[in-house]
């Protein structure tokens, strides 16, 4: 089984929705079939499994969304990195 990690820290994650820019952020919800277009930087957070990297936004904590991939970005947080327990992955 895999270790799966989060980070939720939120200006990091600003500065990364900034290195992503508009246009390949529209794109990323465009193919991820977004409905719900994210609102709040606060409920994004960074998903890293299997040596990949993820951005997804929760609308709340049963209901979340993969935004997209984010490995190749510069604006990744080295601290705040947390081990989710297995429980917790239901997807």
């Amino acid at each position: 089984m895999a270790h799966v990690f989060r980070n939720f820290n939120t200006p990091i994650i600003k500065a990364l929705l900034e290195e992503i820019g508009s246009y390949r952020y529209e794109k990323a919800l465009e193919v991820m079939r977004v409905e719900k277009k994210p609102t709040k930087t606060s409920k994004f957070y960074l998903e890293s499994k299997n040596n990949s990297l993820h951005l997804y936004y929760s609308y709340s904590p049963k209901d979340f969304q993969k935004i997209m991939k984010v490995d190749e970005f510069e604006n990744i947080p080295l601290d705040g990195w947390r081990l989710v327990l297995p429980k917790k992955l239901k997807r």
